[in-house]
């Protein structure tokens, strides 16, 4: 069921407003929408055309402004497509889709064909990561690859993790700027991500639901190279456990557990 996600135009307005102000600073993105099933979807594009694509999808409360800082490296090697997640604090349109398979794998398969692209490489964050897994299970044909960072579906949630990011969220700054500590596991967080917080905290409704974890059918029978990527003090998951769930069920997927938390958006060096 789509339901509007901003709990004010005002807000909308504030958030949009500072996404735009982010975007001046990369002026080698180029900004487009595409038309899909589930919503007009907002398109960073940067790099080559004759660059090998790469599509990237961010994580749930977020969008693509988690990859700026990628952005320009990426695209020496690869045309690079950030999009924005329908009914996600960014500039998609406002309203969310259910968190099934076969809705974000019609989301996917529409950007793919709208952008006519020829088997992309998919990188996600979290529920992006968990998205591209999903089409690439039901579309194994159009991808060539998926470097799935911290993604859902692989193991479930830490118990209370929900419980615990609600109670900071309801404690102002003081306790946005703690979760994010977590989340980044106490590196330094940027300042503009703080005020972003802020900005979806007061004024989005986050996602709530969970997206359904992949059985081992599926991940046995994955015919697309995986590359899982997940921080030993993830906030979120168990990376330990997820790695020794899929090194069992599939050799071939490959691994990597870092020293960072659940706030990943480097990929290079998982580039396949």
């Amino acid at each position: 069921m789509s339901r509007a996600v901003f709990k004010t135009e005002e807000g909308k307005d504030q958030i949009l407003r500072f996404y735009d102000g982010m975007l001046k600073k990369y002026p080698i993105a180029n900004q487009s929408h595409i038309d899909t099933e589930q919503g007009r979807t907002f398109v960073l594009s940067a790099g080559e055309p004759e660059n090998p694509p790469l599509v990237l999808i961010h994580g749930s409360g977020s969008n693509s402004l988690a990859w700026m800082g990628e952005i320009e490296k990426l695209s020496q090697t690869h045309r690079v497509h950030c999009i924005d997640i329908p009914g996600e604090p960014g500039k998609s349109e406002s309203v969310r889709f259910d968190s099934t398979r076969e809705a974000f794998s019609l989301w996917i398969d529409d950007i793919v064909k709208g952008l006519k692209l020829k088997k992309p490489l998919i990188g996600g964050l979290s529920l992006g990561g968990w998205a591209a897994i999903a089409y690439a299970i039901s579309h194994p044909d159009k991808v060539s690859g998926v470097i799935a960072l911290a993604p859902t579906g692989i193991v479930k949630p830490k118990t209370g993790f929900l419980i615990r990011t609600i109670f900071y969220s309801m404690r102002g700054e003081k306790g946005i700027r703690k979760l994010l500590s977590i989340m980044f596991d106490g590196e330094p967080v940027p300042e503009e991500v703080v005020e972003f917080q802020l900005l979806a905290t007061r004024h989005f409704h986050f996602r709530m639901d969970t997206p359904s974890l992949f059985t081992d059918r599926e991940l046995q029978n994955l015919k697309v190279p995986l590359t899982y990527v997940c921080g030993k003090e993830d906030y979120v998951f168990d990376g330990s456990k997820a790695v020794r769930r899929l090194n069992k069920i599939n050799p071939a997927i490959r691994t990597a557990l870092t020293d960072k938390g659940h706030a990943l958006t480097d990929i290079r060096e998982f580039l396949l």
